[in-house]
């Protein structure tokens, strides 16, 4: 759980972070100009999965653990997450 005030550093991205998002109380995502989503776990700080995805700008959660993703380029794709891990459906 968040606390207002408090602060956390999440470590992984190589390049510049374009969003984060919260899912719930345990998890979050981040996006970045290096190509690749990631799904942290809150109360450790800890990277629970990556998943890569070339020119990726925006990451949108639609519910149920899923996820509506675009690219720079284009292309858009439908992830889930499953188990603490990402998936293309």
């Amino acid at each position: 759980m968040l606390v207002h005030n408090s602060s956390m550093v999440f470590t992984g991205h190589t390049k510049s972070i374009k969003g984060f998002q919260l899912l719930d109380g345990e998890r979050a995502l981040s996006w970045s100009a290096d190509s690749t989503i990631r799904l942290w776990c809150l109360s450790t700080q800890k990277l629970l999965n990556v998943y890569v995805f070339e020119g990726i700008d925006k990451v949108v959660d639609i519910g149920n653990n899923r996820l509506l993703c675009f690219a720079s380029n284009g292309q858009h794709r439908f992830l889930e997450i499953m188990d603490n891990e990402i998936k293309q459906t």
